[in-house]
């Protein structure tokens, strides 16, 4: 099963991390922490007991960033340590313990997405997080538009599904953005690896949920759901549109975010 893949013995291969990554233990983890390069993964060994609440526990790889931005990773594996072991994608404040954050996570033996934010230094945090159902390890997204973050997950990195609702955080822009790896137990070490690991800085207004953004569909005459979510804090113009093909297309609606087409 994925879901359990192990990398146990896997740093004495690993690679140092390059600027400008860079990592650390948050609050007091049990066991430091680690992280490094395999190739086109990172892989790192975190501790920690979990993430929420009004502290958080783990090791965390991040490099700063300013302003809007998301973060893209596909989780390859977790070491089932025990029921709080996880890895994911955060944007936080800053290194404390309590700081204002938001992330989207997922472990092997809880198997949920979870959607996490602490809206208020110190205070704690919340979590929005899908059914017990996620057996395989999935696809993570996590943006911040302005002061608005929102958390996605896919099964494939093409189509993707919004975790929970969008949530408003008074963030400073100044922030950090990266990877977290909690072992859910302080007196074990969990290692964890992710590729395909995206930063950008520009976030689209409009992220079309399905079908695939730029799909053909060859099929005549079916009947297509077309769903977008909006991550812009405006109201950006939607304008559904054929781009190419022999094929004519009728829009039930092509300026609802949800809409179909035949």
């Amino acid at each position: 099963n994925s879901a359990q893949t192990s990398y146990a013995d896997s740093f004495f291969l690993y690679q140092p991390l390059a600027a400008p990554w860079l990592s650390q233990d948050v609050s007091s983890t049990g066991l430091a922490g680690i992280a490094g390069r395999m190739g086109g993964k990172f892989v790192i060994q975190g501790g920690g007991s979990n993430l929420g609440g009004t502290a958080d526990q783990m090791h965390f790889l991040h490099q700063p960033v300013t302003g809007d931005a998301t973060i893209t990773a596909r989780i390859v594996g977790v070491d089932p340590t025990a029921y709080y072991a996880k890895t994911g994608l955060m944007i936080r404040e800053s290194t404390a313990v309590g700081a204002r954050s938001a992330s989207i996570t997922w472990g092997p033996v809880n198997q949920l997405a979870d959607f996490n934010y602490r809206t208020n230094t110190n205070s704690a945090a919340t979590s929005s997080s899908t059914a017990r159902e996620i057996i395989d390890p999935p696809w993570l997204r996590l943006t911040r538009r302005g002061n608005v973050f929102t958390a996605y997950r896919s099964e494939d990195g093409l189509a993707w599904t919004r975790v929970g609702a969008p949530q408003t955080i008074a963030m400073a822009s100044n922030a950090l953005i990266g990877i977290p790896a909690c072992s859910g137990d302080t007196t074990r070490l969990s290692e964890i690896a992710l590729d395909n690991v995206t930063v950008t800085t520009a976030v689209p207004d409009v992220l079309i949920t399905s079908p695939t953004d730029g799909v053909t569909i060859s099929n005549n005459g079916q009947n297509l759901r077309l769903t977008a979510t909006i991550t812009s804090t405006g109201t950006p113009t939607i304008a559904w549109s054929k781009v190419s093909g022999p094929s004519t297309v009728t829009f039930a609606n092509a300026s609802l975010a949800d809409t179909s087409a035949t």
